[in-house]
């Protein structure tokens, strides 16, 4: 009668188990580590520059302090103008090197002592 018993309460816990193991493979997964992330181009010319849509993210590295700004584009697109970091307060201006039609189309941010700053955009150029 004990083996009855026992065999009885073995296969009790036996198909609670496998039952929890059932209802444990629907659980849903859980993944670490990162999601999808932005990715950022780097903006070269000044039709570029002006392609960015409003409210598309840009970044800014500072040719100084190495900082990084990330903003939206604003309507007023203040990034075609100049930008001043953030971090250590330098203001860069949009220089067009060249002249005379030979590289006017390209953008560059640079500060009064040469330092040159870096826009990327997100999303495709």
């Amino acid at each position: 009668m004990k083996n009855i018993t026992l065999s009885k309460k073995f296969s009790k816990a036996f198909g609670v188990l496998a039952a929890a193991m059932v209802f444990a493979s629907f659980a849903p997964q859980a993944s670490a580590g990162p999601g999808p992330q932005q990715v950022f181009h780097p903006v070269t010319s000044m039709k570029m520059a002006a392609s960015i849509p409003v409210g598309g993210m840009i970044a800014i590295s500072c040719g100084k302090c190495n900082g990084v700004a990330m903003m939206a584009v604003d309507k007023d697109r203040s990034y075609m103008t100049g930008f001043k970091c953030p971090s250590c307060g330098r203001k860069f201006h949009v220089v067009s090197p060249g002249g005379g039609g030979k590289g006017t189309d390209i953008y560059v941010l640079e500060d009064a002592d040469k330092h040159a700053a870096h826009l990327s955009a997100s999303g495709k150029m």
